[in-house]
């Protein structure tokens, strides 16, 4: 009677059922022990470069997204990091085994030897199992897992149940011709008997696989739980091309989420966050990308003119749009030997065409200073008038007489005495107006007036200039010669006595 080997091979039945909905292949060659991160992995930890998560000699692989960055191996959880350089992780942890890409217990069955000589220790779904089988044990004797074959235990029917209870819940204990015996126990379809807990949906969490890379598949308490991979709220999963593992991001997937539609950048996804870096090799030699335009331009010569070299004083460049332009000769004035343009090399380059300044050149440029010399008595240089002027203004033109009204001319620049004189007073005597300066000035027919020729020896009467006004007095005339007696106004008798 071979119960226990009967119900072994029923268990492997169920689990290789159970193999045909997990990702895991179901035998050795296929495994691999590399070890790594658990199933749905996500980019923590991620920081060497090769595959099984160490690091590696060769320079690091310059990525622009994740999808740069396969490295051929299941093994690994492959990301594009922050440096924009390929990064590559375990992905299994540490108490795992990575086999083709799955994580479980065992990848075959030589990962599973319990020490115990009884037992079939086999991997099925990635997870050891050791079946006891009784036909290795003596006659009396049957096989018990963790311990070995052990003497059957004589019972009784009556007590079966404490005299034979081995303490697993993976057997089913009977007293039979007194004697116990420890069936493995038949869980059914779909279940699987875990030891230290019994029937059970799973016992190891690869037996959980939903073929899914952005969930964590989980055994608990023997069932399966799926608990997304990633925060929906702050982080989007990513899974790889081939399906076995998945990253958490906060922004990208790949390069292709980071297209900003801008020809200058180039568009990257780093540790799941879109970069946009200049790109510099969109445009051809010579050339440069031109953010506002998105067009490749002309790389800029310079800035300003100063960046343009040029060894002729007697010519200019400039920086013109990013290019030096040709040499041109001076824009204005005269190209001076050792100097370079200026407004003039000499004194004679700077008449300014009025005479009484003295034009001169200092430095390459002209001075015009005014030299009123130059000008007549009365007369200074005025520049901007055109040269020599009597006034700019009334109170240049006092000529220190109450007799006038002084005005400048502002159109000639001269000077205007309007006299102030007329009526009873039209002559001026120095500083007033009066109706005479001197006698002179009130001389009728030559000073003396009478109304018929006197005889001599009569008076005449004479005109002369008393405080600005004429008076008349009387004169004594003498001579021979009557009729010369204030004669046409010829004075008496020759001249003019006194009375």
């Amino acid at each position: 009677m071979k119960p226990s080997r009967f119900s072994h091979w029923l268990r492997v039945s169920l689990l290789l059922g159970l193999c045909s909905f997990t990702a895991y292949a179901c035998g050795g060659s296929q495994f691999s022990a590399t070890g790594g991160g658990g199933s749905g992995a996500a980019d923590a930890g991620i920081t060497g470069d090769s595959s099984s998560g160490g690091s590696s000699s060769a320079p690091p692989k310059a990525c622009s997204g994740p999808e740069d960055c396969d490295d051929g191996d299941p093994c690994t959880v492959d990301q594009c990091g922050a440096d924009g350089t390929c990064k590559s992780a375990p992905k299994c942890d540490a108490t795992q085994k990575c086999c083709a890409g799955s994580c479980g217990e065992c990848c075959d069955k030589t990962d599973c030897d319990d020490g115990v000589q009884c037992t079939d220790d086999d991997c099925f779904a990635g997870a050891c199992t050791h079946a006891p089988d009784d036909a290795t044990c003596g006659t009396a004797q049957y096989c018990a897992v963790g311990s070995g074959c052990r003497n059957k235990e004589v019972c009784a029917a009556a007590t079966a149940s404490t005299d034979c209870d081995d303490m697993d819940p993976c057997t089913t204990d009977a007293c039979t011709n007194n004697l116990c015996e420890h069936t493995a126990t038949d869980c059914g379809t779909g279940s699987l008997c875990c030891a230290g807990v019994g029937c059970a949906e799973c016992c190891e969490d690869s037996q959980c696989n939903d073929m899914n890379p952005c969930t964590t598949d989980q055994c608990v308490a023997g069932k399966c739980q799926h608990p997304a991979t990633c925060n929906g709220t702050t982080a989007t999963c990513c899974a790889s091309a081939d399906g076995s593992s998945a990253t958490c991001a906060s922004s990208c997937c790949s390069a292709k989420d980071c297209d900003d539609q801008q020809l200058c950048t180039k568009d990257s996804c780093a540790a799941g966050v879109c970069a946009h870096e200049p790109d510099t090799t969109v445009c051809a030699a010579g050339t440069t990308c031109n953010s506002t335009t998105q067009t490749c331009v002309q790389t800029a010569q310079c800035a300003k003119d100063s960046d343009c070299p040029n060894s002729d004083p007697c010519s200019t460049v400039s920086c013109v749009n990013g290019k030096c332009s040709s040499p041109s000769g001076c824009a204005s004035g005269k190209c001076c030997a050792g100097v370079g343009c200026a407004a003039c090399c000499a004194d004679t380059d700077c008449d300014d065409l009025i005479a009484c300044t003295t034009d001169a050149c200092s430095n390459g440029t002209c001075t015009h200073t005014p030299n009123n010399a130059a000008c007549g008595t009365g007369l200074t240089c005025d520049p901007s008038n055109g040269g020599c002027i009597q006034c700019k203004g009334d109170s240049d033109c006092n000529d220190n007489s109450n007799c006038t009204t002084d005005t400048c001319d502002l159109t000639a620049h001269k000077c205007v005495h309007t006299s102030t004189c007329a009526g009873s007073t039209p002559l001026c005597c120095g500083t007033s107006c009066a109706g005479c300066c001197v006698d002179s000035d009130c001389y009728t027919s030559g000073g003396i007036t009478t109304a018929a020729t006197p005889v001599i020896g009569t008076k005449c009467t004479q005109n002369y200039c008393s405080a600005g006004s004429c008076m008349t007095r009387a004169v004594a005339c003498s001579g021979t010669v009557a009729s010369s007696c204030c004669a046409n106004g010829s004075g008496c008798c020759g001249g003019i006595q006194p009375e």
